[in-house]
């Protein structure tokens, strides 16, 4: 039921299915351009989605257009090995918080 979906069971239920053919992200699974991200989001997994989707809304009304990075999304969910990287500023989290476009980390 959506109003108790949380971020574990989006993953399992629509990421995975949805990249599964071509092992990728489900960003490049979109197939569009890059966008660098502007926020970086930092979330519990197990908060309802929609209530995720809800804050988020509401930082973009106060902040403007933004992109926003969510790890869910942004990594290969069928392969987390970069998350396992010996230097954690090559980490997906630190490259997105080093980048030029970020603003910021959005918690939530």
């Amino acid at each position: 039921e959506w109003e108790s979906l949380t971020m574990y069971q989006v993953c399992t239920n629509f990421v995975f299915p949805l990249t599964c053919a071509h092992k990728c992200s489900y960003v490049e699974s979109l197939g569009l351009k890059a966008s660098p991200p502007t926020w970086m989001t930092s979330h519990f997994w197990g908060c309802p989605f929609r209530h995720t989707v809800n804050m988020l809304g509401g930082h973009s009304s106060l902040r403007g257009s933004a992109v926003y990075w969510m790890c869910t999304f942004a990594n290969n969910q069928h392969n987390l090995a970069e998350l396992e990287a010996a230097d954690i500023l090559q980490s997906p989290f630190a490259r997105v918080l080093l980048s030029m476009s970020c603003v910021g980390t959005v918690l939530l």
